[in-house]
């Protein structure tokens, strides 16, 4: 399908998918892939996925209370701070969930935030949302200091009735891709 039927499909704008492609691939294009943006875009425009924006600074102490290493440690540390110190606990990193790995998974309560350092795969806003009681997290590094920016990703007031339309739209896609696989000459 082309992507301007998609638009229509998904009853979406340009707009979203460019807010989109800011928050989810934060300059790294290595997770840009158009068809998903728009869907997302389509839940979003559909009051199926609400997207909150903070300003929040973190100060990381000289000896954090975890040692992370790796390239996003630097974030992480920030992201450990944060979610402890709104209180909830750190259940594990790099965990893998819904078909993706998820950088923090923390809980508190009934509540789990999936939380991610920087950029990720825009289709882990369905697929992390599809959990109960879950959130999606995403903290981007707004400069060098303790400030960053922080998403919080969620399910809206028309998320049943947007993801039944979506998953019956995926349903007829793939079965028309499957049929059309399949016909002789």
């Amino acid at each position: 399908m082309k992507n301007e039927e998609l638009f229509k499909v998904y009853n979406t704008s340009f707009d979203t998918v460019e807010k989109i492609i800011d928050i989810f691939f934060q300059g790294d294009f290595r997770y840009l892939n158009l068809h998903k943006e728009i869907v997302v875009s389509g839940f979003i425009d559909n009051k199926a996925i609400c997207i909150e924006q903070e300003n929040v600074k973190i100060n990381v102490p000289e000896k954090p209370r975890m040692i992370i290493k790796g390239p996003q440690k630097d974030i992480k540390q920030a992201a450990i701070e944060l979610l402890e110190n709104n209180g909830f606990e750190i259940n594990g990193f790099e965990i893998q969930i819904r078909g993706g790995i998820v950088d923090i998974l923390a809980s508190k309560e009934n509540r789990q935030i999936a939380m991610e350092c920087g950029p990720c795969r825009v289709d882990k806003a369905i697929d992390y949302l599809e959990i109960p009681n879950t959130e999606l997290w995403i903290l981007t590094r707004k400069n060098k200091s303790s400030e960053h920016i922080l998403f919080k990703i969620t399910r809206g007031e028309n998320w049943f009735n947007f993801l039944e339309h979506h998953k019956k739209y995926q349903f007829n896609y793939n079965k028309k891709s499957i049929e059309n696989a399949f016909k002789t000459a």
